[in-house]
């Protein structure tokens, strides 16, 4: 499944990530990529937004570095997605994560989504940092 060189199939885990399916994460660059299928579509034939605001929430996974695995993020405290066009089924979704700014017990982070190099999304997250976790990653 590595279609693009450099990413890392991660698997969401159970409950309600694990039907997502596979998230490719490139940690050197800080991206995250998804190819849409079946299970993302809406009844038009393309990307679900509630499937886009799931891969925007995993953001944060490449900026925390490979130690921590995708069920040990840290909590989302806030998730904003614009949408800005359709991505349709076959399309290949990825995106750069940026750390905008990281404070003692926050970090806020945003990403712009594109499908096939066309932007669809973009989302800005805070996340609450677990008491004595070990922050790392760009």
């Amino acid at each position: 499944m590595d279609e693009h060189n450099g990413f890392e199939w991660l698997e969401p885990g159970t409950g309600f990530g694990g039907g997502f399916g596979p998230i490719g994460v490139h940690w050197f660059e800080a991206r995250i990529a998804f190819r849409v299928s079946e299970q993302h579509v809406n009844p038009r034939g393309v990307c679900h937004g509630g499937a886009l605001s799931t891969f925007a929430d995993y953001q944060i996974v490449p900026l925390m570095g490979r130690h921590v695995s995708l069920m040990d993020n840290p909590p989302t405290i806030s998730l904003a997605v614009d949408y800005m066009g359709p991505a349709a089924q076959g399309a290949w979704v990825e995106g750069q994560a940026i750390r905008l700014k990281e404070t003692r017990t926050l970090i806020f982070t945003q990403i712009l989504l594109t499908a096939d190099g066309e932007p669809v999304a973009r989302s800005n997250a805070i996340y609450r940092k677990r008491s004595g976790a070990k922050q790392a990653g760009p």
